[in-house]
């Protein structure tokens, strides 16, 4: 069952045989469903425990000339064909395709409800009972509650006690099996009812002032039938609906203009802001360019991680040679301590062999300084060539920059004519001279070319200066005709 039913009641257990006016065929005593509470009840108090539903038995629909009387003496004739096999047949086909899309726990089959047992109709009874109020039980006999609920919902035909004692029986079955279509279509009633009030609350803001109205209307003639002419509560009700309507769009539009306010301020700071696309292009080609420059960097970086790699696998090599060889010597002094604690000695052979092993103490000692001494060396000139290499990369950083700026790289550049400015560290470990570091002569290329072209700019200088006093001159004797001219003017316009 939908959890969005709100408009059913519970059904109590303890105001069971509460005598409770309602109109003939209970599904039109549910017309107020829709109404979101707001008419009279007409059936018992909830539960203490379940109060989120409202009753939809309104009592205060005017009867027919078929209701049941007041006394409750006039009887009423079921005027439905419930022996009919094709009208029984489609009731319990309507009944079981309800309990299985709302998940009744129990065997349903048709051939189960052809003949059903009084705990079978027990079942079904109690999980529609259930749809309506969720904590509802029987709490005396299954015979005196069934007529104590039916009556309270508006059942508008009796039902007798010897029917309840025989469920199955085929002179019992079809009225019973009346009983719970008729429960049946007004839980399936408040369901579509229940449907279209969540569909009219998702309306637009026309339909729903329409819907307003017409609930309005609805309720007023509601009241008419039940002979009240005084609608000012209803009035005051339709009034204040329609001024929380009117806030709501108030609000809505105030939002509205604050949010266009702050998108044509948005628009307006795009339009006087200078475009970022031309910055980015720049960027885009500065990070190009060193693009270009890591990735030679990165070439040449991974040629010497390779020769690098290659010089550590050597002394690896050599290490393990150095080691084999300490352990081969290990071994001959044991040999020789043994050969020596074999042999018999002189006084003589004692003190010359005490003389070699202090001689040979003081060598080791001495190549183990020198050792030192070498390591310190060649850590110091490591350390050297580190400072020399970072500062030679500054500088060639500062030479890469201004070659930028004077137009010298790349080769294609207005003023390299042809020579290639670029100059890169090559970190050849096998390099002699400085000069083998670069990626090309600065002595023998860079600097002849940087002074052809220096003698280019100051020759183009000298000559653009030629040219200004050229010019200047010629200005100057044009500057005299035009005096001249101007006095000739003047004089003749004194004649």
């Amino acid at each position: 069952m939908s959890t969005r039913r709100t408009t059913l009641g519970p059904v109590s257990n303890s105001a069971m045989n509460s005598r409770v006016s309602i109109g003939w065929g209970g599904a039109k005593g549910m017309q107020g469903s829709t109404m979101k509470g707001r008419r009279a009840s007409a059936a018992p108090a909830p539960l203490a425990n379940s109060g989120r539903r409202s009753s939809t038995m309104n009592g205060s629909i005017r009867r027919s000339s078929q209701m049941v009387s007041r006394t409750g003496q006039a009887q009423i004739t079921d005027p439905r064909h419930l022996q009919d096999k094709s009208s029984m047949a489609s009731s319990v086909r309507n009944l079981i395709c309800y309990l299985s899309e709302h998940g009744f726990d129990h065997a349903i089959s048709p051939k189960l409800l052809s003949n059903p047992t009084s705990k079978d109709f027990q079942h079904i009874l109690i999980f529609l009972l259930r749809q309506i109020d969720p904590s509802y039980s029987f709490q005396t006999r299954l015979e005196d509650d069934v007529r104590a609920v039916y009556k309270q919902l508006g059942y508008p035909f009796p039902i007798s006690k010897s029917s309840l004692h025989a469920v199955g029986s085929p002179h019992t079955w079809p009225a019973l099996l009346g009983a719970l279509t008729w429960l049946l279509e007004l839980l399936t009633y408040d369901e579509a009812a229940s449907n279209k009030q969540l569909e009219s609350e998702e309306l637009d803001a026309e339909a729903q002032g329409n819907r307003i109205f017409f609930d309005y209307l609805e309720r007023t003639y509601d009241s008419f039938l039940g002979g009240d002419d005084n609608f000012e509560e209803l009035d005051q009700e339709l009034a204040e609906s329609f001024e929380v309507k009117n806030q709501l769009v108030r609000e809505e539009i105030e939002s509205f203009e604050e949010e266009n306010a702050r998108l044509e301020e948005q628009v307006a700071k795009i339009r006087v802001s200078e475009s970022p696309l031309v910055a980015l292009r720049a960027r885009e080609k500065d990070l190009e360019a060193n693009l270009d420059k890591f990735r030679k960097l990165i070439g040449e970086l991974e040629n010497y991680r390779i020769k690098t790699t290659a010089k550590v696998q050597e002394k690896k090599e050599e290490v393990l040679s150095r080691e084999k060889d300490l352990t081969q010597n290990a071994a001959d002094i044991e040999k020789l301590k043994v050969t020596i604690a074999q042999q018999e000695s002189d006084a003589v052979d004692v003190q010359r062999i005490e003389r070699d092993r202090s001689a040979l103490r003081s060598a080791t000692e001495r190549v183990g300084e020198q050792r030192s001494q070498v390591e310190s060396a060649q850590l110091e000139a490591e350390n050297t060539v580190v400072n020399w290499t970072q500062r030679v990369e500054s500088s060639l950083s500062q030479y890469r920059e201004l070659a930028d700026k004077l137009r010298l790289v790349p080769a294609t550049a207005e003023n390299a004519n042809g020579v290639t400015f670029t100059a890169n560290l090559t970190r050849n470990a096998s390099a002699v001279r400085p000069e083998d570091l670069l990626s090309i002569d600065m002595k023998n290329v860079i600097r002849p070319a940087l002074l052809e072209l220096k003698e280019a700019f100051i020759k183009s200088i000298f000559e653009t200066q030629e040219e200004a006093l050229a010019l200047q001159d010629r200005i100057d004797v044009l500057e005299e005709k035009v005096m001249v001219k101007k006095d000739e003017s003047q004089l003749l316009e004194t004649r």
